[in-house]
């Protein structure tokens, strides 16, 4: 009977030291061998309550969602990434002190926001990216992912940082500044580009530039620009 006990104790000795030895290595498997996923943002320019810049040709709010709901698709399939929206596009409002909350609570490895732009250069057919400025966190790594989008694609990027200066009491304009450029100390920066995190703000194309909006809004030139902007990011993190 004692004897019994003592194989019975040893057998369960084994077990349990077998159960560690497996669970270590399942561990370690998951933690060491296979790579984490990475998590990227993907916000869209304005919500349903302000669409932002709207013609009879385009809704920024619309046009926004829709290409950041391609490149969502486009990188899920890639097992290496867990791609999120910063809101829900069937929410009425979602300004930026909604969005917030979801981005602490989900700690992207990057954010990628998407704009349209209105400028009063007619001419004006380029894709502004604009990064975190110098002094903000994550500047470095900001840079990195705007080069990286730069530098995949065949249209004319400009890589940038965005400010807003305050031209009078309460009133402040955007002010794109070169990265070779000393940056304002006193300005107001865009908020999303502060939230600590390597982020870029795309401004897509120009609205006010007829050609560029006619290409964009094909669906040729919603999946060439859903497919640049995946590829961008895919380039930064290889």
């Amino acid at each position: 009977m004692k004897r019994r006990r003592i194989r019975t104790g040893r057998l369960l000795l084994v077990v349990l030291l077998l159960a560690l030895a497996v669970g270590g290595a399942g561990y370690y498997l998951l933690n060491t061998v296979l790579p984490s996923r990475t998590k990227i943002m993907i916000d869209p320019g304005h919500d349903l309550s302000q669409p932002g810049y709207v013609t009879d040709l385009v809704n920024e709010q619309e046009y926004c969602l829709d290409i950041a709901q391609r490149v969502q698709t486009k990188l899920t399939a890639d097992k290496q990434f867990d791609v999120y929206l910063s809101y829900n596009p069937e929410e009425e409002s979602a300004p930026l002190t909604k969005r917030i909350p979801y981005f602490e609570k989900v700690s992207p490895d990057t954010i990628v926001s998407i704009h349209l732009t209105m400028d009063i250069d007619r001419n004006y057919a380029g894709t502004r990216i604009l990064c975190v400025p110098p002094k903000a966190k994550n500047n470095k790594k900001s840079v990195a992912l705007g080069k990286a989008l730069a530098g995949v694609s065949d249209r004319d990027c400009e890589v940038q940082y965005l400010n807003y200066q305050e031209i009078k009491p309460g009133v402040y304009q955007k002010v794109y500044t070169a990265l070779d450029e000393e940056y304002p100390e006193d300005a107001e920066t865009q908020e999303l580009l502060e939230l600590g995190y390597p982020a870029v703000q795309i401004e897509l194309f120009n609205i006010s530039a007829p050609d560029t909006v006619e290409w964009f809004l094909s669906e040729e030139g919603r999946e060439s620009t859903a497919e640049w902007i995946a590829k961008g990011i895919k380039a930064y993190y290889e």
